[in-house]
């Protein structure tokens, strides 16, 4: 008589091993998904005191997907003796992905939204968009600023890095002046507030010139000394007397990384001391915007382990359990973390990006099946071939 098999005591075997490597890559998948850096940064806007997590830019998203909610959490301090303004504006080229990407500004306090609008929505530099109309003298405001990119974007944008922008926050030209503003620290007082567009190639680093072609100290941030040696050629200049709601000048600098690296391109402000920007520079990788596709090595990634394990199933099935379980597991593994190496890129919306540790858990339940059912069927071969009539000559 054959020797049955102890199947139940077979499937609770293979359900635990299972189970332990189903764990291991929902903890390894979480632990990816939630790295976080603690930084912070403290900028100053003439009298506000702006802090935010940093250091560095306000947004800096290698990888921005669809579906994408990043809040970020900015404190204004009005160190100032006079009720002040909290203006947002963008500056620079937005890209591609600029009429999709959403803004919110909400109150930290108890979330009430106060606008939502699109990228390209937000007024440009000169002109602004209020947040707080009113900020009192040594009051503090909490604001959280979130960008967010709609899930209904797909794979629209894929494999392109598109969304580069800075903000400009400071106070309204229409605040009441500060009595201290027309000090010796180089503030304007709202009458010299010029953007410069580099045009040359020399080196401008750090340097900043006002409009009567004066040389004016740089931000600390900028990095730069004084030169008398470079005079860049002024294309666009905005005077006080720009129609509509302008930021408050007077003397600042970039906050963040400047574009320094295209002299045609590169965006510098003088005399600006009550706004700064808060943004990201393209030049430094501090990009946000989608970089990710359906690259097709995912599901050919898949399949080649599909086949692989069909093939050694077979050869194996009359060996033992050590040999037909241990290797396919190693193997599913050893493909989960090619995959988590490789994809730096993944789009949420993507069915082989967001369930690839799912589909990877099933083909090796599959195959566990499979073998199984090879098993059973050359057993039920043998009990035939024993169960036939023997016949005598």
């Amino acid at each position: 008589m054959l020797k049955r098999n102890n199947s139940p005591k077979s499937f609770k075997l293979t359900l635990t091993v299972l189970t332990i490597i189903s764990s291991l890559w929902l903890t390894s998948a979480f632990f990816y998904s939630h790295v976080d850096k603690a930084r912070a940064a403290v900028k100053n806007a003439g009298v506000l005191e702006i802090s935010y997590p940093g250091p560095g830019p306000l947004f800096a998203i290698d990888n921005a997907t669809p579906g994408m909610n990043e809040p970020r959490t900015v404190t204004v301090k009005n160190n100032g003796s006079k009720a002040h303004s909290l203006s947002i504006a963008t500056q620079g080229s937005l890209g591609a992905l600029a009429a999709e990407t959403i803004i919110e500004t909400r109150n930290t306090s108890d979330n009430s939204l106060i606008w939502s609008k699109k990228l390209t929505e937000i007024a440009a530099f000169s002109d602004s968009t209020i947040i707080v109309p009113s900020i009192g003298h040594g009051a503090t405001k909490q604001i959280d600023i979130i960008a967010i990119l709609p899930t209904s974007l797909d794979n629209s944008y894929q494999n392109t890095s598109t969304l580069v922008f800075d903000f400009i926050v400071g106070n309204e030209s229409s605040d009441e002046n500060e009595e201290d503003e027309n000090t010796d620290d180089g503030g304007g007082g709202g009458t010299t507030d010029v953007i410069e567009r580099i045009t040359n190639d020399g080196d401008t680093d750090g340097e900043t010139t006002d409009s009567t072609n004066n040389d004016t100290d740089g931000d600390a941030d900028s990095g730069g000394e004084n030169s008398t040696d470079t005079e860049p050629e002024l294309t666009a200049a905005v005077g006080g007397g720009t129609e509509g709601p302008i930021l408050r000048a007077g003397r600042g600098a970039v906050v963040g990384q400047e574009l320094a690296d295209d002299p045609v391109d590169t965006i510098k402000i003088a005399d600006f001391p009550q706004g700064e920007v808060l943004g990201i520079g393209a030049d430094n990788g501090e990009v946000l915007g989608v970089s990710c596709a359906i690259n097709p090595w995912w599901w050919i990634l898949l399949l080649i382990l599909a086949v692989v394990l069909l093939i050694y199933g077979f050869f194996v099935r009359h060996r033992d359990r050590l040999w037909k379980y241990v290797p396919p597991i190693i193997a599913s593994l050893v493909t989960y973390l090619v995959y988590l190496i490789i994809n730096k890129d993944c789009c949420t919306s993507s069915i082989w990006c967001k369930y690839f540790w799912l589909i990877d858990l099933l083909i090796l339940i599959t195959y566990s099946i499979t073998v199984s059912l090879f098993k059973i069927k050359e057993k039920k071969l043998v009990e035939d071939k024993v169960s036939l009539p023997s016949t005598t000559v």
